[in-house]
This record gives C-alpha cells, structure tokens and sequence, in this order.
C-alpha cells in the first residue's frame, strides 16, 4: 500500500480555498497571525501532515551542486602597509601597474575614496580602472553563485509545503547532506501521489524543474511522475503564469506581496541570501525564510481567489 503522507482521513472533497480562514482583515492587509509555526520534518513526522485537500502551495531554496561545479579558488591578498596611495594613484599607469600587482579589497576602496576626494575631481581612466577591477575580482564568485538559480546546476537545501488544513504550520525539509536532499525529493513526490494541486510562485519555471532535475541525479524514480507543462493543470498552479502570463512581465514575489499587503514572517529576506546562511551554518534562518515564502505564497493564492476563477 502506497504510503500515505496525510494520514489515514485524507480526503479530497470538502475544503477549497474559499473555506479557508486567513489572516485578510478588512482592510486588505495580512500580517502574521499569532498561531504561525513553522515545523522542521525531522521534529515532525511527515505522516502527521493535516487533512489537505485542493491546494497545498511549496517553495524550494537551492545553491549551486558543489559536487559538480566546485567553488572558485579566491586569491587572498593581504594588506599592504607599506603602501603608498600617493604614488599608486599619482598617474593612470602607475594604478595600473599597482593593481596588475594585486590590491586587497580594502585598500581598494580605500583607494576609490581617495581619487574622489580630489580636489580637481576624479579622473575618468583612474575611476574606471579602479571600478573595473573590483568587478573582475567578483566576477568568477558571481557566476558561480548563478549557478543556484538554474534547476539543472543547482542543488536543493530546503522545501517548505503549505497545506490548507493548517495554513500557519508550514512543514519545512532541510538537507544538509545529499541524502537529506534524496529523502525531500521522494517525499514531494509522495505528495504527488494524492493527486491535489501544488501551487508556488513560478514553481514551472523553476521548483518543479529543480526537483525534476535533482530526482534524475539523485536517483529518485517515483510513482507518481511529475508534469512540466507550462500551464500546468487541475495537479498544478503557478500563480506567477495565472496573473502574469509568464517570467516576461512579471514581478519579483516578494514586490507583489509588497503591493498586496501581504507581510512576510521573514521581511525583505531573498534567495541571495541563502549561500550565506548555508556556509554559515545558519539552517534555522534558512528554515524560517522558505517557510515564509511557503506560507505568503498560500496568502497569495487566498487573495487572488477572491476575485479570480481558478478552476
């Protein structure tokens, strides 16, 4: 018998989102009700999951695969006490030649500060040199760090799932080791299995991919396959397509919720910040941040129902 995630009660009749009690007050505006908790799995069984039925809205947070694509080597160039900003910047060569040598980033600024301060205003080559260079020296971590933003070089770190039977209790998976990862994907698919509808923000033009391309190199075959049809369909809903018709005209969710008034538990917090709280070690942030993104991404869907058809 197909393990059953929901428990033995699941039934898929009955809830829609209509039923559904928010946090939306009169006024338009949802903030975080007192009952919010977010539930790491592995303090919660998955089989303990509410009664659910219609939606269930899911986020995923990723970083590039370092098993296949390993971080860049950073050159560390100390502080050079000797040097002699004077000279360095006393012609468009002599910089030149100083930053070819190898200038630390804060005695770069330092530098940068100091042409601006001149008396007869910055020098065009000067500036120009010395913004070229920090940029150089960003760029190899800059496209690296893009590669948490593709589903075919990244890896998954966290999922967060939010069903309707308890709307304030998104359950949240973390995976610090590859078969934490294994274990998130084969449950989403085990939630597949019932049938229901997933929702996110862009979920298929990113989420939906991401695990697809991770279940393929993790090993995961489920029984339940998963559909990347644009449009999705009555087991999928990307409220980014519903509202805006695609990536192309969209916005950033959390500027949408921003124009709603919808509040997130984690503030302003963005997917940039997620390597940082993984080299950290700051899981208890990263569950909160997609836990949030889980929960307003539900918000998301209540509002919208109440003027627009979505079956």
């Amino acid at each position: 018998m197909k393990f059953d995630p929901f428990a033995a009660d699941y039934n898929t009749e009955g809830m829609s989102p209509d039923s559904i009690s928010s946090s939306i007050d009169t006024t338009g505006t949802t903030t975080v009700p007192s009952d919010y908790e977010p539930v790491r799995y592995a303090d919660e069984p998955f089989e303990h999951f509410p009664l659910v039925s219609g939606y269930w809205a899911y986020d995923l947070e990723a970083i590039p695969d370092e098993s296949r694509f390993p971080r860049p080597a950073v050159k560390e160039i100390l502080f050079d006490e000797s040097l002699d900003m004077e000279e360095v910047l006393k012609t468009e060569s002599s910089l030149k030649k100083r930053l070819k040598d190898g200038v630390c980033p804060e005695q770069l600024l330092l530098l940068q500060e100091k042409e601006q301060s001149r008396e007869r205003g910055p020098r065009k080559g000067v500036s120009e040199a010395l913004v070229k260079n920090m940029e150089e020296g960003d760029k190899a971590m800059r496209e690296w760090h893009h590669l948490g933003t593709r589903p075919e070089t990244a890896r998954i770190v966290a999922m967060s799932v939010c069903a309707f039977g308890e709307p304030n209790k998104p359950r949240v998976w973390l995976a610090e080791t590859e078969d934490e990862e294994r274990q998130l994907v084969q449950d989403f698919f085990d939630l597949l299995y019932h049938k229901t509808t997933r929702v996110g923000y862009n979920i298929a033009g990113y989420d939906d991919r991401l695990i697809f391309w991770r279940a393929m190199r993790l090993g995961v075959t489920p029984d339940e396959r998963l559909s990347l049809h644009r449009y999705g369909g009555r087991n999928s809903l990307d409220l980014m397509i519903k509202l805006f018709g695609g990536v192309a005209n969209a916005v950033k969710l959390k500027t949408l919720l921003s124009w709603l008034d919808i509040h997130p538990p984690a503030g302003d917090t963005d997917g940039s910040e997620v390597l940082e709280m993984v080299d950290s070690g700051n899981w208890g942030a990263l569950q909160n941040y997609v836990a949030s993104d889980a929960w307003s991404e539900l918000q998301l869907l209540v509002r919208i129902q109440q003027v627009l058809e979505l079956s």
